[in-house]
Order: C-alpha cells, then structure tokens, then sequence
C-alpha cells in the first residue's frame, strides 16, 4: 500500500506531505486520485476537457464491475438507483480534501526529477462559475449557437453553452466560446448568479510535485480519414456504403 511515508523529500524526512500529480481525469486518474487521497497524500488531478469522466464516461459503465463513471441521472438511472459510480466520490460535497481537481487544463513543460519536479501549466477558461453556478440551464436556453455534441460522438445537437453531461463534474455549464459570442452576450444577461463571464482568460502556473501519474487515456481513430474507407467509398459509390465506428455504435444503442 502506498502511503506518505513512500515520498520523502530531499532532507529525507517525511514532514512534508507528498503531491501527485495525476494527468488524466478519466476513470483511471479518478481512482488513482481517490486511492493515493486516502492514503494520506496530496493530488492534483488535471484533466484538458471540460470535465472528468473521459472515454468511459461517454459509454456510460466501468469493466468488469459494470458500475456507473457519472451518474447519468436518465430515466433508467434517476432517483433511488442504487449502481454503484465513481463520481459522487468527486462531487463537491464529498471531495476528499487531498484531492484538488483541475479540469482545462495543459501541460505546457515538466522539469526536474523524481521527488522534485515542476510543472507548467496552462489553465483554459470555462466562462461559468462552477461556485455560482445552479444549473438552472437558463443560459443554453436562449444560446442562438448549436454545435455537434462531442459526449455523443456527434449524433446530436448541443448549445454553445451546454454542460458535457447530466451529472458533469465539475456539476456545472461550460461555455464553448467563439466569434459568435462577442455580439451576443445572452448569457451572461440572464444569468441569475452573474455565473457566466466571457472575459475570462487563460493564464500559466508553476505546480511543484515528488511524483506524476500518466493516465492521458487515448485518442480515437478516425476510419473517415483513412486510405482504406475512400477506396472502399468510391467503391460502392459513396452515397450508400458507411462505415461506423464501435464507439459511434455504442453511442447508437446507449439508452
């Protein structure tokens, strides 16, 4: 078991606490993340995108447990499910206070060693107050923008202002801002908490850590692109043959 006691500073004691950085807020930087909390040990779990979960989350369940990544909250899954989920543990409410979470998030330049390194990061801007946000869905209503919806593979239509779903974490709406927004302002003019600032910018920081914990996950392979799919296109003519991937399949039968 990996405990504080494992990550010793230079003068070697362990009267500092240890912090992990965990790149990745999929399903294995989330349980990487929980698992080195309770162990006694500081973690800050960075994540690119708008929010945690990653691939699996889009498929909805975890092998071999078959658990939940987010809880969806859909029709099947509402009040009283009792299957079991990961994310609650990453729910404002039930954060484990060694687990800090950064979402919007690049690594820009990693130096040093192990036990003393330093990170560059980049942190994007989201436009919501993840604080002052209610969910009240205010802001997607009156949103003029529809955008391909990415948690879906793109099989629906989501708002520029939209959360990336039902039970995103951070449980909050994101903003995917544009040319769009500078004339437009909607909103920012309805929003009851002034939640929504599309000024915000992105800034750097400097994270100093004793250990990093790759968890990137991957990067889908796009037969659309490819050689093989425009040969095979042309012939049978286009217009009638389609390929599809699994994971556009998944997202076909997904209730």
């Amino acid at each position: 078991m990996i405990t504080n006691l494992d990550f010793q500073n230079k003068s070697g004691t362990a009267e500092d606490v240890a912090t992990v950085l965990v790149l990745g807020g999929g399903v294995a930087g989330m349980r990487a993340a929980i698992d080195l909390a309770e162990a006694g040990i500081r973690v800050k779990l960075v994540e690119s995108t708008h929010g945690l979960g990653g691939r699996v989350a889009q498929l909805g369940f975890m092998f071999p447990t078959h658990d939940c990544v987010l809880c969806r909250g859909t029709s099947d899954h509402g009040y009283g499910c009792t299957r079991p989920a990961i994310s609650p543990a990453f729910m404002d409410q039930n954060l484990h206070p060694n687990i800090e979470v950064w979402t919007n998030t690049q690594v820009l330049d990693v130096a040093g060693e192990a036990g003393d390194f330093t990170i560059s990061l980049r942190r994007f801007p989201r436009y919501v107050d993840p604080a002052r946000c209610t969910n009240c869905g205010r802001c997607a209503e009156v949103c003029p923008v529809e955008k391909p919806r990415g948690f879906e593979a793109g099989l629906t239509k989501r708002k520029a202002a939209f959360k990336v779903a039902p039970r995103a974490i951070p449980n909050a709406y994101v903003i995917d801002r544009g040319p769009y927004c500078d004339d437009c302002h909607r909103c920012e003019q309805v929003c009851p908490t002034r939640a929504v600032n599309l000024s915000e910018a992105a800034f750097d920081t400097d994270v100093h850590v004793d250990a990093i914990i790759l968890a990137v996950g991957t990067q889908l392979y796009d037969a659309r692109q490819s050689e093989e799919r425009r040969f095979l296109a042309s012939a049978w003519f286009g217009s009638i043959f389609r390929i599809s991937s699994s994971w556009t399949f998944a997202a076909c039968v997904s209730p």
